[in-house]
């Protein structure tokens, strides 16, 4: 039995020891009160928001990088309107347990990773602390990323937590994504909604700013659905990540993207020596286009399987395999016009067939009908049918107006592997090498330790001049930088904030800040078992 449950309360008692009129032996009913999670009151969630001191977690654990959040997506996002923080105020928060039924509190357990997020555990902690100081136990269990991602990642009723810390990008720079997949209610596990939250008002709003091309209409739609979200409070809303990795001297070119992604086709290295390595803290927990759903595996795989477009650093949309994309007069389809003279890794033609064979499976449909469709397919959700015009030219027909598609064709998950090396894959076996029309061929993927690609000479664009990258996945934060002061690694992400100063000080490194597009929060199971 959950820690949570109460004991029971008696509704009937023997009234001939209260009140007159009843026969002694009249036989007493206990009826027990409905058990209640203290999740599934606003009160509760809105107190524990107001017992996280967010300010000085970002002071004190993250020297001052990155800010409490103020919405569900960061203020660079389109559609994005402030409504809040919540203040640090324990007052508050007890006077809201009480009024809630829970004046003597609770106990909880919280699920979090380690080495995902920038000082993941140390967060932790330091809510654990806080919310002791309201009454409540949060009980910690801890998971290495991938391990995390399938406990965390399940329907309601799999559920074994009661909390869970996630952090979302809104990588499209459009609201939709990062309120759509978050707090639409169509979108529970294997989706991305893993608070299992549901609102009506909420959904219809998403659904109607989906189909609305006026973008000014849309962002008040957005704004109500904000606020409603805010005032529901599903998660405790942390702060928004500040990207900091760090560079040895010598390493020319890297792109620092504020979609955490740390990208190196543009990169060289000093000297005759071009063998990049690149230490990350978490390890990709899937390959397949079907199945990713991390930044980690996204920073990975866009070397190897590229977009039809690009979203660059400063969120614009251009070119990439799609050379242009344009709406029909009603809106209810769009051409895309593809790069010609491009080739897969494995020598396949790039051409529209190969668009329509990856955007169905994506969606499992046309000849995928019937399929499990990709876990992020809402991506293309009023997409209908994939029409080939002609060999460079692709038609998505529309079941209605999507204001976001061009956007969402941007995004690394819906990326084009060679239908050759897809029709090859055993049943139930999953992407783990990918082939992809991008600068850097996969060679090998040791689990656990490192992956490795190299440079693709046959590449449409500029070939790269390093001869191989090698990400290598360190989850313990001390452990990364060990490796960059010793030039075991020539690059590394997350940075732990005690060692910027540090490092920052230090000849021959380079300490890169960068604006990030992901909140960081704790959530709660609105729909304990």
């Amino acid at each position: 039995m959950k820690k949570w449950m109460f004991g029971f309360l008696v509704v009937a008692l023997m009234a001939g020891l209260l009140i007159g009129g009843c026969a002694p032996d009249e036989e007493v009913v206990d009826e027990p009160v409905e058990e209640v999670h203290p999740f599934e009151d606003v009160r509760v969630r809105q107190a524990l928001n107001y017992a996280i001191d967010k300010e000085a977690i970002i002071e004190t654990i993250f020297q001052g990088v990155g800010s409490p959040s103020t919405a569900p997506v960061v203020p660079a996002v389109f559609g994005y309107t402030q409504a809040g923080p919540y203040e640090y105020d324990p007052d508050r928060a007890r006077e809201l347990l009480a009024e809630a039924g829970f004046e003597d509190g609770f106990e909880i357990e919280l699920f979090h990773p380690t080495g995902r997020y920038p000082q993941d555990d140390v967060v932790t902690e330091a809510v654990q602390a806080m919310l002791a100081e309201v009454g409540v136990t949060a009980t910690l269990t801890t998971y290495d990323w991938g391990t995390y991602l399938d406990t965390v990642i399940v329907p309601p009723e799999d559920a074994e937590h009661d909390a869970y810390m996630l952090g979302w990008g809104t990588v499209t720079l459009d609201a939709d994504y990062g309120l759509y997949a978050l707090f639409h209610s169509s979108q529970w596990p294997p989706a991305n909604n893993v608070s299992y939250y549901a609102n009506d008002e909420v959904d219809a709003l998403l659904d109607e700013a989906r189909v609305t091309p006026d973008r000014a209409v849309r962002e008040g739609l957005y704004s109500e659905a904000i606020s409603m979200i805010w005032e529901d409070a599903p998660w405790i809303y942390l702060h928004n990540e500040g990207q900091v990795n760090a560079v040895r001297e010598g390493v020319e070119g890297l792109i620092h993207h504020p979609l955490e992604n740390i990208l190196a086709w543009d990169a060289s290295l000093e000297g005759e020596d071009q063998d990049l390595i690149i230490a990350i803290g978490a390890e990709p927990e899937n390959l397949d286009p079907l199945k990713i759903m991390s930044a980690p595996a996204a920073t990975v795989s866009e070397h190897m399987a590229q977009t039809l477009i690009y979203l660059a650093e400063d969120g614009t949309l251009e070119p990439n395999l799609a050379e242009s994309w344009e709406p029909a007069e009603d809106g209810l389809a769009w051409d895309l016009k593809l790069r010609e003279g491009v080739t897969f890794h494995d020598g396949e033609p790039f051409n529209a067939e190969a668009v329509k064979y990856n955007l169905d499976r994506f969606m499992a449909k046309g000849d995928f009908e019937g399929a499990e469709a990709a876990v992020f397919a809402f991506l293309l959700g009023e997409v209908n049918e994939v029409e080939v015009v002609d060999e460079y030219t692709v038609r998505l027909h529309l079941d209605q107006i999507f204001a976001p598609i061009a956007s969402h064709l941007s995004h690394s998950f819906i990326a084009m592997h060679s239908p050759a090396s897809l029709e090859a894959l055993a049943e139930d076996q999953d992407v783990e090498a990918p082939v992809g029309t991008g600068p850097f061929k996969f060679v090998s993927w040791d689990r656990g330790e490192q992956l490795v690609m190299e440079k693709n000479e046959d590449y449409w664009g500029d070939v790269p001049e390093l001869d191989t990258v090698t990400f290598k996945f360190v989850p313990e934060s001390s452990s990364r930088v060990i490796m960059l002061e010793t030039g075991e690694a020539h690059a590394i992400m997350a940075v732990p904030p005690t060692e910027i100063d540090r490092l920052e000080a230090e000849a021959g490194i380079d300490v890169v800040f960068e604006d990030s597009v992901r909140v960081i929060y704790i959530g709660f199971n609105l729909q304990p078992q």
